[in-house]
């Protein structure tokens, strides 16, 4: 009698230590290490050659090899659910994130998105879909830029996540203090273009950005309190690293790291270098 009542306390014990988490579903684990590759532009062949473009099929063989090798992609806002209410991650998360807005992504990447059902994260400069939905004919140009009109859709596909990339500072130095500039000064300017996209992305797709990412990858001592101060839950840099995020640790979610897809690489050079990153 006495050994069974002992084995139903170790039990109920056992139960309880694993309850808070995992009674409401969420996994125990509470960390994750989160690669994050960054992309540009797409192109179908080689007569603009340009640093930051990578050829579509480049694009759809990272596609395939790193579902092959097991990695699920994931929006930024699935990230955050991690880290603020626990919700669990994939064994194997990666987020794909283009940069600028460009209208390749809609032509050109889009559709492989649909045939590999993979999701990516598109952030864009908010001024610059702004002037190009006012003036469709600079489509017809080279680096043309996505419409909003286009961005609905995209949305809407539940396969495309658009982020901050600022309303108007991918120019210069970015989102970087001023040489000279007060911090008073550089937190006042920051914030009002931070919430000058938040307020055109709500007015064109009912959205509310959670996520800014860095022009240039420039920022300031300042910059992650900045964004927090006008609602932004995270952030991305340029530095080549794998980030670490926890549970309960909303800090984390910001300065993450990410990889460069460059166009010297291989697919195969892509997975080994996450895999270096990874540890």
């Amino acid at each position: 009698m006495k050994k069974t009542i002992l084995s139903m306390l170790v039990f109920v014990f056992i139960i309880s230590f694993n309850s808070p988490l995992q009674a409401l579903g969420f996994d125990a684990k509470t960390e994750a290490k989160i690669p994050i590759l960054m992309y540009h532009f797409l192109a179908e062949d080689d007569k603009n050659p340009n640093p930051w473009q990578i050829l579509v099929e480049q694009f759809e063989s990272d596609l395939i090899l790193l579902k092959a090798e097991g990695f699920e992609t994931i929006f930024m806002q699935d990230l955050i659910n991690f880290v603020h209410s626990g919700v669990p991650l994939p064994e194997r998360p990666i987020i794909i994130s283009f940069d600028d807005g460009a209208s390749d992504f809609y032509e050109l990447a889009f559709p492989l998105l649909k045939k590999h059902n993979t999701k990516a994260v598109m952030a864009i400069i908010s001024s610059v879909t702004d002037k190009f939905s006012a003036d469709t004919e600079q489509n017809k140009y080279y680096k043309s830029n996505l419409t909003w009109e286009q961005l609905r859709e995209l949305a809407a596909s539940g396969l495309v996540e658009i982020q901050s990339h600022s309303h108007d500072l991918h120019k210069g130095i970015g989102a970087a203090k001023k040489k000279g500039e007060s911090i008073e000064s550089y937190r006042a300017r920051f914030a009002s273009d931070a919430e000058r996209f938040s307020e055109r992305i709500f007015e064109e797709l009912s959205l509310t950005p959670t996520t800014f990412v860095y022009p240039f990858g420039s920022q300031s001592k300042d910059s992650s309190d900045v964004l927090k101060s006008s609602g932004f839950l995270a952030s991305l840099t340029c530095r080549e690293v794998v980030s670490v995020v926890a549970v309960g640790e909303p800090d984390s979610l910001f300065d993450l790291g990410r990889v460069l897809r460059s166009r010297k690489m291989s697919s195969e050079d892509v997975v080994f270098r996450i895999g270096e990153l990874l540890g």
